[in-house]
């Protein structure tokens, strides 16, 4: 059988997207899975020696029940693996999302990057019905998730650190301003009664003296993976321009969830996301005359 490499690599968000990438097209070929993490690895050894200023990761989709079996390339055997030769075929979704399915028969296949969601979106069943908590949940997550599972919860993702970054904000940052996450929670509270609000974040302190939100709890000490799978918990969703909680809420399989997204998922020049659903509702981010 012929196997598929899916290069995953950066935060979980974007490792969830690049391995449902390699899941599509291992379905779509009848190929074995593998997780490749040589570029995942290379990344952190040269950041680990300041060549880079990437936020070292790990590889945390077996904690979410994304479990299949990993193979490691040395560095120089990886990058001539993503050059197209004889014995295996490249697919580089950085320069073409769109999946052709043109693959010689019995070729190995080697994914980088991710694939056009409206193709991904085919097997989203199957991630959903493989998401699951692969790790032990101590009493502080449980009494996150009695208080999600208890209430009309609405989960509230606030993304800073790396965001403000210099490499990473001049796309990122100034898009989930206040106004997009108090715009957001005016329009939750329109919408459906009673809502509680989790929120996750990884700058308490700005939360907490910025957006001063009534009916709240404060989710907190968590590993990113179990943080993922509480968010993935609630039962609508104020996303950030953030993959992380992207997956948290399309995970969710609750047919009358909310999720509300920033009308923007990129600064300098203003953009949005393609994979955004056309249900999701896109708030702004910056206030206008009107208002």
């Amino acid at each position: 059988m012929s196997k598929v490499y899916s290069s995953i690599y950066n935060g979980i968000g974007n490792q969830l997207f690049a391995y449902a990438t390699g899941l599509y097209v291992s379905k779509m070929t009848g190929s074995e899975l593998y997780a490749d993490l040589t570029k995942l690895n290379l990344i952190n050894f040269l950041s680990f020696l300041k060549l880079k200023k990437d936020t070292p990761r790990k590889y945390e989709l077996p904690m979410l029940g994304f479990d299949n079996p990993v193979r490691h390339f040395h560095p120089l055997e990886f990058t001539r693996k993503l050059k197209t030769s004889k014995g295996n075929y490249v697919a580089d979704f950085r320069k073409n999302k769109r999946w052709t399915g043109n693959v010689p028969q019995g070729q190995d296949i080697y994914t980088v990057g991710w694939c056009d969601f409206s193709q991904v979106k085919e097997i989203l069943p199957e991630m959903r019905s493989r998401f699951d908590a692969r790790f032990e949940i101590t009493s502080n997550m449980a009494e996150s998730l009695k208080i999600i599972q208890g209430t009309n919860s609405v989960a509230i993702h606030v993304r800073r650190t790396d965001y403000l970054h210099q490499k990473i904000g001049r796309r990122f940052d100034g898009i989930c301003t206040d106004y997009y996450y108090q715009s957001a929670i005016r329009h939750i509270r329109e919408t459906i009664d009673n809502p509680y609000f989790i929120i996750f974040s990884d700058d308490m302190e700005y939360v907490k003296n910025n957006l001063q939100i009534e009916n709240s709890h404060f989710v907190a000490g968590n590993p990113g993976y179990a943080d993922l799978y509480l968010m993935s918990a609630c039962r609508h969703f104020i996303v950030a321009n953030s993959t992380f909680s992207f997956w948290a809420a399309i995970l969710n399989s609750r047919p009358d969830k909310v999720v509300c997204v920033p009308e923007y998922w990129y600064n300098n020049p203003l953009e949005t996301e393609d994979f955004i659903p056309p249900e999701w509702v896109k708030i702004p981010v910056h206030s206008t005359v009107s208002d």
